[in-house]
């Protein structure tokens, strides 16, 4: 079916709604995981290991997901504080390729910072960005075994730069009120890659329609440059 309008609905990221509740960490951008990509901590449940490298993981929708969630009132601090834990993000150093790991909050230069134009930065190195790992995803341990079949990817402290603007982009976003995990995507013609861009996504009832970025103004592509992605009750559009 052919789209010929959309109409557009401006993200809103923590509205005063969402104000209330924790909310994922998530990549603006899904890269090679059309179901989006969350910061999170190694482990699962009783699992977890708060002392090990922070990463990215598949978001834990409709599942257990305490080692993903962070809590928005923090920011207005600059931290990205995980209230289960009572950890906040620091960066090992301020070198390019520093890993994230969680520590006690103390407000230090490592753990202090900003949220502007989609990026998240160190407050005072305001030219080191997190950044998701070039790497493709790799299936987790769980992945390998589950018909979940999570996937995950490194996450370090980069140079912000234009090359890597796709792996550096980040929103805050409350976990989907599901009753289940998103399994892996049906109708896809091969793995999504970073040169794949979410454009809309579609109600599959009501066909509505919006854009989904930070894009002013949006024109619909060609149908034979873009894929649709199912994702519960709608379909993702991906050029």
């Amino acid at each position: 079916m052919r789209i010929t309008s959309f109409l557009f609905i401006g993200l809103i990221f923590l509205s005063s709604n969402a104000l209330a509740d924790n909310v994922f960490l998530k990549a603006f951008y899904p890269l090679d995981e059309p179901r989006f990509h969350c910061v999170d901590i190694p482990g699962h449940k009783s699992r977890v290991n708060t002392s090990r490298a922070l990463t990215v993981h598949t978001c834990k929708e409709g599942i257990w997901h305490k080692d993903e969630l962070f809590d928005p009132a923090a920011l207005k601090n600059g931290q990205l504080k995980m209230p289960e834990y009572d950890r906040c993000i620091e960066a090992a150093s301020n070198q390019d390729g520093a890993k994230l790991f969680l520590k006690p909050c103390n407000g230090s230069a490592l753990q202090v910072w900003s949220h502007d134009s989609y990026r998240l930065t160190l407050n005072a190195h305001s030219n080191k960005c997190l950044t998701i790992g070039p790497e493709p995803s790799r299936l987790t341990r769980g992945g390998k075994r589950l018909p979940s079949k999570h996937l995950a990817r490194s996450l370090a402290l980069n140079l912000c730069s234009e090359a890597a603007l796709s792996r550096q982009l980040w929103r805050f976003e409350a976990p989907q009120d599901r009753s289940g995990s998103i399994l892996p995507f049906e109708n896809l013609n091969g793995r999504l890659n970073d040169s794949c861009r979410l454009i809309g996504i579609v109600d599959r009832d009501s066909e509505a329609a919006f854009v989904h970025g930070p894009i002013p103004q949006f024109v619909f592509p060609q149908a034979s440059r873009v894929k649709r992605v199912r994702f519960g009750d709608r379909i993702g559009l991906f050029e």
